[in-house]
């Protein structure tokens, strides 16, 4: 899938541009140094977000998929937003993230979850 038609896809979806470059983060997560030609895991924080805006990219040395539409100004706001203030970020990408796992579900779905667990809880403290 291209660039433009993941953010497409999102939008679709009923994501926001913030929650967009929240969730733009994951690219990032495990990604190959180009330089040692190995994989590493990437610390969960929002280095990616300062990366973007000191290099244009995820990384010095790399450029990941969702860096290029990450780059418009439509996101620039959050881009800066979440570089600056990790907080924000997580509270952000938190509720997009959460977001994500609830589509398709309808209301009556999400309460049968609810209070399957609930069940489960009270069963089992």
């Amino acid at each position: 899938m291209n660039n433009g038609a993941y953010e497409d896809l999102l939008k679709s979806l009923g994501f926001n541009y913030e929650e967009i470059a929240a969730l733009g983060v994951i690219d990032s997560f495990g990604i190959i140094d180009t330089m040692k030609g190995e994989f590493r895991w990437s610390k969960f924080n929002n280095t990616y977000y300062k990366n973007l805006l000191a290099y244009g990219r995820a990384d010095k040395n790399m450029e990941l998929p969702s860096d290029q539409f990450l780059l418009k100004k439509e996101y620039k706001e959050f881009i800066n937003k979440f570089a600056g203030n990790q907080r924000a970020f997580f509270k952000v990408f938190e509720e997009a993230f959460l977001k994500s796992t609830r589509i398709g579900w309808t209301k009556e779905d999400l309460g049968e979850v609810e209070d399957y667990f609930n069940t489960f809880e009270l069963r089992n403290p």
